[in-house]
């Protein structure tokens, strides 16, 4: 008859052996794994995402300087823009104008009528002298 000492020895011996068969197991497939194609491939995707990942920031920031220098210009330009105008009369002064057009054209219409009445009177006492005589 067997012992109990004995099998219990040889299931330790058969877990030791199932462990290191598992263990080589998985140093197989990491080495292989690493040599696989898969991941050759992989790697290459990787180094082509980050080549374009790249050329993308570079892109990007010719585009920014890009947008700064264009930003700048328009700076000067609106400075350029605001010294230009900056003599011009604004709104409120040129309804002072309008205002002051008004009142002239009201007075020079008044003296308009008054010389007016003045020449007739002169053409009344003008007839009546060449009438007289």
């Amino acid at each position: 008859m067997v012992s109990l000492d004995s099998l219990d020895n040889v299931l330790r011996s058969v877990q030791i052996a199932v462990l290191l068969g598992s263990v080589g197991v998985n140093v197989w497939l990491w080495v292989r794994g690493r040599n696989d194609k898969a991941l050759d491939a992989l790697k290459a995707k990787d180094a082509e995402l980050s080549r374009q990942l790249g050329d993308t920031a570079n892109t990007t920031t010719t585009q920014l300087v890009a947008l700064t220098a264009n930003v700048a210009a328009l700076g000067t330009r609106v400075a350029v823009l605001e010294t230009t105008v900056r003599h011009m009369p604004t709104h409120n002064d040129l309804q002072a104008i309008q205002r002051e057009l008004r009142d002239i054209n009201g007075t020079v219409s008044a003296v308009s009528e008054r010389s007016e009445a003045t020449l007739e009177m002169v053409r009344t006492i003008q007839a009546h002298l060449l009438e007289s005589k």
